[in-house]
């Protein structure tokens, strides 16, 4: 019997020595898996940091880009209000001239659309009471002086216009209205009037 239980005490001892050197490598498998799971998490949570702080970085330069933009769109809409307004106050200074001046202006528009030196004046209503024949005798003492036909004469014909006139020979009519005037120009002047307008401001912003 103790021949059999040498030989059992034997086999217990190497299963327990066994089982021990399974536990430990059980238990340095389990670390190297659970330091390599720590390595990764730590990764992709930096991973996901950094994505983060991208994806802020990326949404607060768009909303940057968006502000400039409405702040450059709510500048323009500001300085078209401007000029806008300027070119009203062109037109209401013009409508405000002294009478003597104010038939000059609109001689010298008329001598210099003519084109047979027959055409007929229109005016607005009120032009055409009160200083229309005025305004044909200062164009065609123009058109004389400058050697060329002077027989303009003032339409019955009225039209609808703040100001300025209209030449008109059969078919042919040359529109020399205020607004005319002041939009023929105004393409070309718009860069110009905006300059004076705000001097001040690319001033300030070239500091």
């Amino acid at each position: 019997m103790k021949g059999v239980e040498k030989i059992t005490e034997r086999i217990l001892a190497e299963a327990n020595e066994a089982a021990n050197s399974a536990k430990s490598e059980a238990e340095a498998k389990a670390k190297e898996i659970l330091e390599e799971f720590e390595a990764r998490a730590k990764q992709t949570y930096e991973q996901k940091v950094d994505d983060g702080r991208t994806e802020a970085a990326a949404a607060a330069e768009r909303k940057v880009r968006t502000a400039k933009l409405q702040a450059k769109k709510d500048i323009l809409g500001t300085k078209q209000e401007f000029i806008d307004k300027a070119y009203t106050i062109a037109q209401e200074a013009i409508l405000a001239m002294p009478e003597a001046e104010y038939i000059d202006l609109l001689a010298k528009k008329a001598c210099g659309a003519s084109i047979s030196g027959e055409e007929a004046v229109i005016l607005n209503e009120d032009d055409k009471s009160a200083l229309g024949q005025k305004v044909v005798e200062a164009a065609n003492t123009l058109l004389a002086a400058a050697g060329k036909k002077a027989s303009l004469t003032l339409s019955d014909e009225t039209a609808n216009m703040i100001g300025g006139l209209f030449l008109k020979k059969d078919d042919v009519s040359v529109n020399c209205s205020i607004d005319s005037i002041i939009g023929t120009f105004r393409e070309d002047m718009d860069v110009k009037v905006a300059k004076v307008l705000f001097r001040s401001e690319e001033r300030r912003v070239g500091k």
